[in-house]
């Protein structure tokens, strides 16, 4: 079985394009952080950068309701493409054609570019 489940950061806000034959896609990297703790102190470690493919109607409302730095889930199979470079070597990139994704409440709305302080209203 071909599942890859990976949490982290959008690292760009989210385009929506659409295929040849007018199918919604959105295209995405998500940062893969932790925290490790070394001599005593806490510190971030970024285990990757995972880029991601989604399509439908999906692609619409992830495009519409995430925004750069959401903390997010993305569910889905992993492929590999592969093309020849300009100097002839054979280059290929793995990405995740995702078929859910979803934010992270862990840190409630924290994070959300268009939170107003409520003591300000």
């Amino acid at each position: 079985m071909n599942t890859v489940t990976i949490s982290g950061n959008l690292t760009d806000e989210l385009v929506l394009r659409f295929t040849s034959d007018g199918q919604p896609v959105t295209n995405g990297t998500i940062a893969a952080d932790r925290s490790v703790r070394r001599n005593g102190e806490w510190h971030t470690v970024t285990d990757g950068f995972f880029n991601f493919s989604i399509f439908g109607k999906i692609a619409e409302h992830a495009t519409e309701s995430l925004t750069q730095g959401s903390l997010v889930t993305v569910t889905g199979r992993l492929t590999q493409d592969s093309w020849e470079a300009d100097d002839g070597t054979t280059r290929r990139a793995v990405k995740i054609v995702a078929n859910d994704i979803a934010k992270s409440l862990r840190y409630g709305d924290e994070h959300r570019s268009d939170q107003t302080d409520p003591a300000a209203q």
